[in-house]
């Protein structure tokens, strides 16, 4: 661990002070895991607390990785000479951490269990105790240094024992009618002191960061460190805010990261003071209904389940019924689903009306509600298959789009009344939905409108009101709000660009290979649907009557539990197996993919294997999210270090216009959620994405740096 590094290092706050020491996973209210360690110290030294060993590590790792609880033993868990992390934080019994836990109790001492003790033996702790009460007298009022103070008493005692402040008091002691110190006179001293000193910026910034470190006011200087002091990360969010409430001032998300002392951030603070304001909406100018609506009315409540309770089993039936009546006489489009989506559209909302504010949970918001359900009940139907009948889905919902628009199946569309979309535009994977949330519990429908030749990228975000000119080009993991990013360079990042096979092609191979793979993977479901068709094998005059007859029979459930479960866990094995064999069967024909431009809660190693059978390149204990990665084209231009930890919903691009490139994370790195990581990028070791970031297309990431967020087409990296 690199605080038993930093411990090696003469210039470090805590050398000599830590022989051996092992991280360990605990539980956090908010972050559901933070960092602990167990810590030893060679024997008549004093112990570093967590501000000590956070100050060792600030050079040398990333804040989200420190430390957040220490335990101190007299050795670290071990079996078979090997480190024993596992459930630690339960044995020693640990409470659940939580945004009001102090950091002084943050620190326990317990004995180290022998080796090869079983894992539900528990360990006994018990939290360290801290003194608060300490005076220090001195006549000699110029030998009284705070940071001489500092100094020496981390030689005498404990970390966890060392004041978080000092403050020097002219004078003889104040005492009270008690003969003991009077800590409100002594505390006014202090304040008018410090009040002295500083300016009314730094005064109000250090009253915030009081207040968000729960500590009093005396305790904060202009030099005080935000995560010296005990800051996190979901802490600086929270400070960040304030501070812009405090000033009215606009100020980036990662001030705290930049300049992290109150002076600091005072300076900021006053520079964005000075800045011209642009003139600002008062709240009462804001879109919003004067009229409001409980989202707990028991109608309201009873009309929320009417898609669960009524569409849902409903479309069920019907599909099940069709199913099986097709199974014995014919074959059916599945376009009802979205000629009865549309019917719905059309009677429970009916055009929609621009620029007009309603009040959520009210008539109008409900039957707009109510609409979206169905739609997403029913489903895109066959219209979802193909990119000319998602536009004419589109269109038939009421959107207005020209020529030649391509959008991507798992686009976000809605209030399609609204929509309108100019020739040949490109929508990726993006949300454009006129709907806004406004003040006072009001929804908000605006038009928008896409000019001619524009692009929209991946996990772009169009906001209600926009008109994006002709020829904007949104890059990625951007919005509306960004139109100084658009860049024509963006045009070639959409997945739309990807050079597709000749129609030929598509029909005669890739179109066979997706319906054999499908079937494969819907072929235990219709395996265990056999025995329905075995009873039902003689073909009468009345079958309706027949399939009505069975599905109010009691053996109906045992057979539809069947096919759901036998569907549900086998049929992903089989869609796997399938694109494996497909996979392999192009490998040996055409060839691995290779980089180059176009002509024109474990460690989860089942899914890294699954991962190198596909053709990527994936090191030991990786920790893959629940949702998986979305976009990878190419398995083979895929590269996984050793360690590595990912978020969900994030999205690899290995192909786009470009050409194909590798992406490469180093071992170590920590890539966050919604990150969206375009062709050539390389993450180094130990490096930290951040949510939201955009790696921009043959971007490189040093080892040990931290990144996030986006801004002008790439990553925000942090000091």
């Amino acid at each position: 661990m690199l605080s038993f590094s930093a411990s090696k290092d003469p210039s470090s706050i805590i050398f000599g002070r830590v022989t051996e020491t092992m991280a360990f996973s605990t539980s956090h209210d908010v972050l559901q895991e933070v960092v602990g360690a167990v810590t030893v110290t060679p024997a008549g030294c004093k112990r570093p607390d967590l501000r000590q060993i956070h100050e060792a590590l600030k050079d040398r790792l990333d804040q989200p990785k420190w430390p957040t609880i220490l335990v101190y033993m007299d050795n670290v868990p071990k079996t078979h000479n090997k480190l024993r992390r596992i459930q630690l934080s339960r044995r020693l019994g640990l409470e659940t951490l939580t945004d009001d836990t102090l950091p002084s109790d943050c620190h326990y001492e317990a004995i180290c269990p022998q080796p090869e003790t079983p894992l539900d033996i528990l360990i006994d702790q018990r939290r360290c105790a801290v003194q608060p009460e300490a005076v220090l007298f001195s006549d000699i009022p110029s030998q009284l240094l705070p940071h001489e103070i500092f100094r020496r008493l981390r030689i005498l005692v404990d970390g966890y024992l060392v004041p978080s402040s000092i403050r020097i008091v002219d004078g003889p002691a104040l005492v009270n009618s008690g003969d003991t110190i009077d800590e409100a006179a002594v505390d006014a001293i202090i304040r008018s002191q410090a009040l002295s000193s500083i300016s009314p910026t730094e005064q109000r910034v250090c009253g915030l960061f009081a207040d968000a470190l729960r500590l009093t006011l005396g305790d904060v200087t202009p030099t005080t460190d935000f995560f010296l002091a005990g800051g996190d990360s979901l802490t600086a969010g929270r400070l960040v805010s304030r501070i812009r409430q405090e000033f009215s001032v606009r100020l980036a998300s990662d001030v705290l990261f930049r300049h992290s002392t109150v002076s600091e951030v005072s300076i900021v603070v006053e520079e964005a003071m000075a800045r011209p304001k642009a003139e600002e909406k008062k709240s009462e100018d804001l879109p919003g209904c004067l009229e409001t609506y409980s989202s707990t009315n028991p109608a309201i409540l009873l009309l929320n389940l009417i898609p669960l309770g009524v569409f849902s089993p409903t479309l069920q039936t019907l599909r099940w019924s069709m199913f099986v009546y097709i199974l014995i006489q014919t074959f059916r489009w599945r376009i009802r689903d979205s000629v009865i989506g549309r019917l719905f559209l059309i009677l429970l909302s009916g055009v929609v009306d621009t620029g007009l504010v309603y009040p959520m949970w009210g008539p109008y918001h409900s039957r707009w509600w109510l609409t979206q359900k169905v739609l997403q009940v029913c489903g895109k139907g066959i219209f979802g298959h193909f990119g000319f009948t998602r536009v004419l889905y589109y269109r038939a919902l009421g959107a207005r789009i020209g020529r030649n628009v391509r959008i991507h199946p798992q686009a976000s569309l809605g209030e399609y009344d609204l929509i309108e979309i100019g020739d040949n535009v490109v929508l990726d994977d993006c949300s454009c939905r006129p709907f806004s949330a406004e003040r006072n519990t009001s929804m908000l429908l605006q038009p928008i409108r896409i000019g001619a030749d524009c692009t929209v990228g991946l996990k772009a975000v169009i906001a209600s009101d926009t008109d994006l000119p002709q020829g904007t080009c949104l890059g990625p993991n951007t919005s509306s709000w960004e139109m100084e990013d658009a860049q024509e360079s963006n045009r070639e990042l959409a997945s739309a660009q990807i050079p597709q096979p000749h129609w030929i092609w598509y029909v005669l191979v890739v179109g066979l290979l997706s319906l054999l793979v499908s079937f494969v993977s819907r072929l235990p479901a219709i395996v265990a649907f056999f025995p329905v068709v075995m009873k039902y094998r003689q073909v009468e005059n009345d079958m309706l009557r027949q399939q009505v007859l069975w599905f109010v029979s009691p053996s109906r459930i045992g057979y539809y539990a069947l096919v759901i479960l036998t569907g549900a866990v086998v049929g992903p094995f089989a869609w796997f197996l399938a694109v494996y064999l497909v996979k392999r069967g192009l490998d040996l024909a055409c060839g691995r993919p290779r980089p180059g431009p176009h002509n024109l809660r474990t460690h989860y190693e089942l899914v890294s294997i699954a991962v190198r059978m596909l053709g990527g390149r994936v090191g030991k204990r990786v920790y893959w999210p629940g949702t998986g990665i979305a976009m990878v084209q190419d398995y083979d231009l895929l590269e996984i270090g050793n360690d590595v930890v990912f978020g969900s919903r994030s999205t690899f691009v290995t192909s786009d216009g470009v050409g194909r490139d590798r992406i490469v994370i180093g071992d170590g790195a920590f890539v966050g959620d919604h990150v969206v990581a375009l062709p050539g990028v390389m993450v180094g070791k130990r490096t930290t994405i951040g949510s939201g970031a955009l790696l921009r297309r043959n971007g490189s990431y040093p080892d040990n740096t931290t990144w996030t967020g986006s801004n002008h087409g790439d990553v925000i990296q942090f000091p």
